[in-house]
């Protein structure tokens, strides 16, 4: 994986991350990297770990098929995630330790536990996303704790080929999603809306 650390902010763009133990990308210590069209799959444990005052801008990326949860916030750290798309893990985002990131215009679906959780005076602003939970998942829930959405968009993000072991995997959106023209900016929702579109 990439790890950043004490004050490094690279621009990161283009990265795709597959297999990685732990975490496929860890910020810590004052780390804001500009993280942009990055893919993590097929990751033993986060997709990203966030702490200690650290402050990424995650982009038009997806993380899928990561065995704990997609991302971790922690301990006073502030990222601004827009237009990701997160996919099958246990848990979408769960923040901890008085931590506030901006998560907004993103698709955080099929998880297995929790949507976004945010405990320990932690209070993340939350707006234009999907958390979508099929049927089969009786015990999921979107939102824990602290955790509020402004704006949410419901229904099923209908993409074309979400089979999260498959490396061709197709996270654009079908016909008649509900997250289809749904961003703040009329865009679509997830890692390929906004002002990149599709990559």
């Amino acid at each position: 994986g990439m790890y950043c650390f004490d004050g490094s902010n690279p621009t990161v763009n283009r990265l795709t991350i597959d297999g990685a133990g732990t975490a496929g990308i860890v910020c810590e210590l004052n780390s804001s990297p500009t993280i942009t069209r990055t893919t993590l799959r097929n990751i033993n444990g986060y997709g990203m770990h966030i702490m200690r005052n650290s402050a990424p801008h995650v982009s038009n990326s997806l993380i899928y098929n990561t065995s704990v949860t997609a991302f971790v916030v922690e301990t006073l750290s502030q990222p601004m995630i827009e237009f990701v798309t997160v996919y099958g893990a246990p848990y979408g985002i769960r923040v901890t330790n008085t931590s506030a990131p901006t998560v907004e215009n993103s698709i955080i679906s099929f998880f297995e536990n929790t949507g976004i959780s945010a405990h320990q005076s932690s209070y993340p602003s939350l707006s234009y996303l999907n958390l979508f939970v099929p049927a089969s998942a009786e015990t999921a829930v979107p939102l824990e704790g602290t955790a509020t959405v402004t704006s949410e968009v419901t229904g099923n993000p209908r993409f074309v080929n979400p089979s999260p072991d498959d490396g061709a995997a197709d996270f654009s959106l079908q016909s008649g999603s509900a997250c289809a023209g749904a961003a703040s900016d009329g865009t679509d929702l997830g890692a390929y809306g906004g002002e990149i579109g599709e990559w």
